[in-house]
């Protein structure tokens, strides 16, 4: 999670702000991916989120692409890191809850 922010920043040169927008449009992104993989409980689900996870992916290398622009200095990726590593984090751990749930059927179902 932590190369998430350091990838993005690491090569981040028009200052702090340009390097915040990056971190929080691939938050941004993380989060539409999660939220599409948790709309999955059939194959029809499935095949309507599949391009919002596209398109959110597509999202998500662009940030990258605008962190790659640019060159940052140590302060400002320990500043992104300690702002934003908590958040990234969580987005990590949603997406992944989310992708190992997506077209599981819940568990009273399994009960049942």
């Amino acid at each position: 999670m932590r190369q998430i922010i350091i990838g993005v920043v690491c090569v981040l040169a028009g200052g702090y702000s340009q390097a915040e927008d990056a971190v929080k449009r691939m938050l941004r992104a993380m989060d539409d991916i999660s939220a599409a993989l948790e709309s999955v409980k059939d194959p029809a689900t499935a095949k309507a989120a599949a391009p919002k996870i596209e398109s959110a992916v597509a999202q998500m290398q662009q940030a990258k692409n605008q962190g790659d622009l640019v060159q940052g200095t140590t302060a400002d990726k320990e500043k992104l890191e300690r702002a934003y590593m908590p958040k990234v984090k969580e987005a990590a751990n949603r997406l992944l809850k989310a992708s190992l749930s997506a077209g599981s059927p819940p568990a009273a179902t399994l009960r049942s």
